[in-house]
């Protein structure tokens, strides 16, 4: 029997640290304040969800499944709405036990990455996703290795793809939010998540922001105060104007700017921390 012998990102995304600097950046003085648009009753999306994922609903069950989410599933596939933040997830049901060995067949020619790119923000799109916000899109093409019959290390295969689609409102970083979709070797989707709240554009307010100066000493302070879980001093790195999106059952009425910053050292452990950065609100 062929044995996985471990899995490898082939794309990847390397962050590398790198201290905080202002010099030559023009500095941000506002920023706009969004509302966070109702949540549509998750029982009819649902329903508009299935028709775009074309699912058959004849043996489908919808239910309330736990902590805010409700449930839409047939014999194949597994959809959920979160009442309170709007969050979508889907799955594929494992007809049978999962086997690594399937994946190590002869002939594995995987689907071609930039379609599987295309398809899931096509996906994203029908669901809800304003393309306007859809920021840096990455690709992994996960892979792996079996033991061939000799007990040697057999050919490279394809186990799958995971597109990962980042979120910027007005051009500013949205952490919290993001939309993930898998596919399988040969394309085929299998598992879809979508953490996007919609703002509504029309609510739009301006806002002054704190000086960088003031949100980078905020920052280092708090990187400072963590220094107690680390062995070495922590330094302030990525620091950036840019809003947040808060957990799935956790209420949210605006979006408004956020310093997002992370407190790290050359190899201890990074910690993501966001403080508010409005000034003032401008009638």
């Amino acid at each position: 029997m062929k044995r996985s012998m471990g899995k490898v990102t082939v794309i990847s995304i390397l962050f590398l640290l790198a201290a905080v600097t202002t010099g030559g950046a023009a500095e941000m003085t506002s920023a706009n304040v969004y509302d966070v648009c109702p949540v549509v009753t998750p029982t009819v999306q649902l329903i508009d969800d299935a028709g775009v994922l074309d699912l058959n609903l004849v043996d489908a069950a919808m239910y309330h499944w736990r902590e805010g989410w409700w449930k839409l599933e047939n014999s194949q596939v597994v959809i959920k709405r979160n009442e309170v933040s709007g969050h979508f997830d889907m799955t594929q049901k494992l007809v049978e036990p999962f086997v690594r060995e399937v994946f190590f067949t002869e002939g594995n020619e995987p689907a071609d990455a930039y379609v599987l790119q295309d398809e899931a923000l096509d996906l994203i799109d029908q669901l809800g996703v304003p393309m306007e916000e859809v920021g840096r899109v990455s690709v992994k093409r996960i892979m792996d290795q079996a033991e061939d019959e000799f007990g040697g290390v057999g050919e490279p295969t394809t186990v799958n793809f995971v597109v990962f689609v980042h979120r910027e409102i007005d051009g500013l970083p949205v952490t919290g939010s993001h939309a993930k979709a898998a596919f399988s070797p040969e394309g085929e989707l299998t598992a879809l998540t979508i953490k996007w709240r919609n703002v509504d554009r029309q609510s739009r307010q301006i806002a002054m922001l704190k000086s960088s100066a003031t949100l980078e000493r905020s920052g280092r302070d708090i990187c400072a105060q963590l220094h107690q879980h680390s062995e070495t001093p922590l330094s302030l790195y990525y620091g950036t104007e840019g809003y947040s999106e808060a957990s799935a059952n956790t209420a949210q009425e605006q979006f408004a700017p956020q310093y997002l910053f992370r407190c790290a050292d050359e190899e201890g452990p990074v910690f993501f921390r966001e403080i508010d950065a409005v000034e003032s609100n401008i009638p």
